[in-house]
């Protein structure tokens, strides 16, 4: 429509410079004047006119015959000129004009026009001159006095050229034009044209009874029939071509085999789809026109298409009543063969209907119903758009059906959980189009877990000022994990709520509140995307917790737990030590995992959190008013600084694993002083300083480093709870009070020294219970997890018989970590057999003195001995009464220790 309109255009500005020559002419005829022709032409268009030879005749007839015309083209132009012509003539009769009827015959021969518009829409036929109001005014009076009625008797092209160039789309057309006669033929007006457009031969042929120069109000037969290529075009109807009102009443059909054959029309390639028919009736006078009975109809392998309606006004494009229905069960193959690159999968099946209302100032969409389905996915979405052209007045509704999760993971882009069944339901409002404010609710339900989402969204198109209420909530801990595809046990419920937004690239979680059944959790978050300067994403924030308390191990579920790692408790007499070597760990009997560690720590992720608590721990070991921040930058996470209230005590610790290198490396670094339990009445302190390397937790302990000191003091603990720590080890190691319900101990050291994954203990355990105190030391061998403990009791009451009665007051622990092994110890045994037979021999004198020194040795400040023993102790004790210089007091300086 566009091109006619150019060509009518350019058409009625040839003739309008065909007037201006002959009115020249019929003044001062001759070759003579071309000039003056030539200055006539640019005062009225501002372009150039060039004619070779111009031969003029008049008569009853007034002619000329011009040969070698062009007319400049526009300054912006991609040539020279706009319009050569080989030969232009023209002849007009003037008798006929008394008339009022227009008798006209025009040749061109070889002529060449180029049609073309600029980067900003502007065409090289848009002359200089009144405006386009004035002009048609002027017009339109004119036809109003004149009443000219057009006799065309002849019209003739031969060879012509006709190119258009759009700067804007880039697009170019070009048509040739071999042989084009319209003229009279008889009584009637015919048509034939024979030319190419872009290489598709175009054909034309038909005409319009001669009613032309009837009177106004005859309508007259019109019939043209043609074709582009593959396409075929028939139009017949009336034309009332007399009246000044041209009315019309015409039926328009065209047919092609596949969509390809419309390429040239729609200005892209189409896919070879079809077949194609299309119909409608055009009808109308005075400029006014309508299309009615609109049909299309397109039945192809990738869709199935159908259109009906009608359209009130044709030119201004209003009133446009259509109903539209598509079909297709292979929408990916569909998009592609459109050339439509679409960055997400699509689903295979979908159905569309709706109805189009209205016209360019508003087009809606009304009754829109889509409906998709794959594998086990259904969805659906109803809603209307007031314009289709401004986007405006948007509603949708949409309702998503899954019977597993993991059936959308195409879509997503990522592998989703198997977890389901999923229903998804949302609402879109956008009143004032999608740039502007629109309102949006959604609601998710899935096995036992529902969320909610419901906010505002000020620009949809650009992602832009969304503030959204978000809420989930599971029935499980463990039932949302799997909606992730994460395997947790923890079966407590979950319920999270937050306030949701995105300003200046920045994505916020304010309000952030998480409950876990009785643990809570508060706080924001603020994650920053990429800066377009190289910068990293960052994680910035802070979380608050409550009181995070910790389950205490219970005697008979930990016993039941740890059934495979039970420690074996082997006879003291009769028992050859050669015959329970420790034995290395086979496989899947190791403590420390030799897989990979599953923690990625990304090196081109930055993450900066605050993390506070009320309270971490068990109910009787608690830590309080802690206060952390956790870090990431290149690859290593630190934990640093931590600082925490243990009861009346202090902790300060940090930890920083560095992924940076290969292998990562771990540093662990814990100080706690002072530290009160609530149900142990006694205080503890605590050192940690260990690293090591490795991709795995079993390769970090066998190349760990460092030191851990435990320091108790005062504890007062019930029996049972000893025996959750191995049942029937402490039976085993506290031959004392067998009926006592309470254990107090007085105090207890434990030092490992670590080096290359060696924990050395020799010379560095004690324990001084209420009646007892045991002294022990040796290695535990992180490599191959296998132990070489010992210890030996010291009774603080009585004469010590006990322990000649009670051998396992001597004690070797062996095995691994997996399986520990409880022997007497070899050398201790030996020791203990000897002092029986100078028992028998002294006649007990032995034994009673035996007695005296061990109960001296028993009640001494064992605690501080062994920390003096060991200078470099990092941890003091937990109170100042122990900080004087003492001598060692266990192995074999035990007689030492009885001297002073």
């Amino acid at each position: 429509m566009r091109l006619l309109k150019i060509l009518g255009i350019t058409v009625i500005t040839l003739l309008a410079i065909l007037v201006v020559i002959v009115v020249t002419i019929r003044v001062v005829p001759g070759n003579y004047y071309k000039d003056l022709i030539s200055a006539a032409v640019k005062s009225s268009t501002g372009r150039e006119l060039t004619i070779g030879d111009l031969d003029v005749r008049l008569g009853s007839r007034v002619g000329f015959i011009a040969t070698d015309v062009s007319l400049s083209n526009a300054p912006w132009g991609s040539r020279p000129q706009m319009f050569t012509g080989r030969l232009v003539g023209a002849e007009l009769a003037l008798r006929p004009l008394l008339s009022r009827v227009l008798d006209l015959r025009l040749v061109l021969k070889v002529p060449d026009l180029l049609l073309e518009t600029d980067g900003d829409g502007q065409g090289n036929w848009q002359l200089p001159g009144p405006s386009d109001r004035v002009a048609g005014d002027e017009a339109g009076a004119g036809r109003d006095r004149m009443g000219l009625r057009p006799l065309i008797r002849e019209v003739r092209l031969e060879n012509a050229s006709v190119g258009f160039i759009d700067a804007q789309s880039g697009r170019r057309h070009q048509a040739s034009i071999d042989n084009l006669v319209l003229g009279a033929q008889g009584e009637r007006i015919g048509l034939t044209l024979k030319g190419q457009v872009d290489d598709h031969p175009l054909t034309l042929d038909g005409g319009i009874d001669d009613a032309v120069v009837a009177a106004p109000g005859t309508p007259a037969d019109f019939d043209l029939t043609g074709g582009l290529g593959e396409v075929a075009l028939n139009a017949r109807g009336t034309v009332d071509a007399g009246s000044d009102t041209a009315q019309v009443d015409l039926r328009l059909d065209l047919t092609a085999p596949t969509l390809a054959a419309l390429s040239t029309f729609a200005g892209r390639s189409l896919p070879d789809q079809g077949p194609l028919q299309a119909s409608l009736r055009v009808s109308g006078a005075g400029g006014r026109y309508s299309a009615g009975d609109i049909k299309l109809d397109l039945d192809a392998d990738l869709l199935e298409l159908t259109l009906g309606g009608a359209v009130a006004d044709l030119a201004a494009v209003r009133g446009v009543d259509l109903d539209v229905s598509a079909k297709t069960a292979r929408l990916p193959d569909l998009v592609g063969a459109f050339g439509v690159a679409v960055p997400v999968e699509l689903p295979p099946s979908v159905e569309a209907r709706g109805k189009i209302r209205g016209g360019l100032e508003a087009l809606a969409l009304a009754d829109l119903h889509v409906d998709l389905e794959d594998d086990g996915v259904k969805a659906s979405m109803v809603g209307q758009v007031d314009d289709a052209i401004t986007l405006t007045g948007v509603q949708a509704d949409v309702d998503i059906q899954t019977d597993r999760l993991s059936r959308l993971s195409r879509y997503a882009g990522t592998t989703l959980p198997d977890a389901g069944p999923l229903g998804l339901r949302g609402r879109l409002a956008s009143p004032q189009g999608l740039g502007k404010p629109s309102d949006v609710s959604a609601t998710l339900s899935a096995d036992g877990v529902t969320g909610r989402i419901d906010g505002r969204i000020e620009n949809l198109l650009a992602a832009t000022g969304i503030a959204l209420g978000v809420e989930l909530e599971g029935d499980s801990l463990q039932q949302v994990a799997h909606l992730a595809g994460q395997q947790l046990a923890n079966r407590e419920p979950l319920r999270v709520k937050t306030q949701f937004s995105v300003a200046d690239q920045r994505y916020r979680a304010d309000d952030l509140q998480i409950a876990l059944g009785d643990t809570a959790v508060n706080g924001a978050l603020v994650f920053a995307p990429a800066a377009q300067d190289g910068g990293q994403p960052r994680l910035e924030g802070r979380i608050h917790l409550g009181t995070l308390k910790l389950p205490e191990p219970d005697a008979t579920d930990t016993a039941a737990a740890q059934a495979p790692a039970k420690p074996q408790v082997v006879p003291a007499v009769g028992t050859d030590p050669e015959a329970t070597p420790a034995e290395p760990p086979a496989d899947g009997k190791r403590v420390f995992s030799s897989k990979p560690l599953p923690v990625v720590v990304p090196r081109d992720f930055d993450v900066d959190l605050a993390i506070t608590a009320d309270g971490i721990g068990t109910p009787h070991l608690m830590l309080e008013q802690v206060d952390a921040r956790l870090s990431l930058h290149a690859g290593v996470l630190k934990l640093a600084p931590v600082t925490a209230v243990a009861g009346s005590g202090r902790l300060k610790a940090s930890g920083v694993l560095d992924t940076s290198g290969s292998p990562p490396t771990l540093a662990v670094d814990v100080d706690l002083k002072d530290g009160t339990s609530r149900k142990f009445d006694g205080r503890y302190s605590l050192h940690v300083d260990l690293d090591g390397h490795g991709d795995s937790i079993a390769r970090i302990m066998a190349g760990l480093d460092g030191q851990v000191i435990l320091d108790l003091r005062d504890f007062k603990m019930e029996k049972s709870v000893m025996t959750r720590f191995g049942r029937g080890l402490l039976d085993t190691l506290n031959p004392f009070e067998k009926e006592a319900q309470n254990t107090e101990l007085v105090c207890a050291i434990v030092r490992f020294d670590v080096a290359d994954g060696i924990a050395d203990a020799q010379d560095k355990i004690v324990a001084q219970l209420t009646k007892v105190t045991w002294f022990g030391g040796g290695t535990v061998n992180l490599k191959d997890e296998t132990l070489d403990l010992g210890a030996q009791s010291k009774p603080r009451t009585g004469l010590g018989i006990d322990t000649l009665v009670g051998l396992p007051g001597l004690v070797h622990v062996g095995g691994t970590l997996a399986n520990p092994r409880i022997v007497p110890d070899p050398k201790g045994v030996a020791k203990t057999y000897g002092e029986g037979y100078l028992t028998v021999v002294t006649g007990g004198a032995y034994l009673l003195i035996k007695g005296l020194w061990d109960k001296a040795q028993a009640n001494s400040d064992v605690c501080a001995k062994i920390l003096e023993r060991h200078e470099d102790v990092k941890v003091g004790p937990a109170t100042g009464e122990s900080d004087g210089k003492v001598v060692p007091v266990t192995g074999d300086d035990a007689e030492a220790t009885a001297t002073q």
